[in-house]
């Protein structure tokens, strides 16, 4: 359910609706005309004040006349997208990370992997095999 639509069915006015969620009046104005979009606290406010009528997913839209398409589809399918895109940017951000360990440890990479290819191990004067 859209903000504005919640806000219809309260039967509340913009102040009242401001003040139910604990955010300036002119935020609220700005979400419910979709020239701005709550941010990830004010989400999980708009969430808590709504009793869960009014969720992250109904702000993933160009406006409440037109949902993305993808995301009713994912919602019709009992996907959570927001948890998607979580783990999404978590597995992106492991990888980039990687990415740049690698890069950076290069010179030390390579050098292991010459001294592992002519047998020159570190200590090897003491081993006993």
């Amino acid at each position: 359910m859209h903000l504005r639509d919640y806000q219809r069915q309260q039967g509340l006015t913009l102040t009242a609706l401001a003040a139910r969620l604990g955010r300036p009046v002119s935020s609220v104005h700005g979400w419910l005309r979709g020239s701005r979009r709550p941010d990830h606290a004010s989400l999980r406010r708009i969430h808590e004040a709504t009793g869960g009528a009014v969720t992250a997913n109904d702000f993933m839209t160009g406006s409440p006349a037109t949902p993305d398409p993808l995301l009713a589809e994912a919602a019709r399918l009992g996907i959570d997208a927001e948890q998607v895109a979580r783990d999404a940017l978590r597995a992106a951000i492991g990888a980039e990370k990687a990415r740049r360990w690698a890069e950076e440890n290069r010179a030390a990479i390579a050098a292991h992997e010459r001294a592992m290819e002519t047998g020159d191990t570190p200590l090897a004067a003491y081993r006993r095999f």
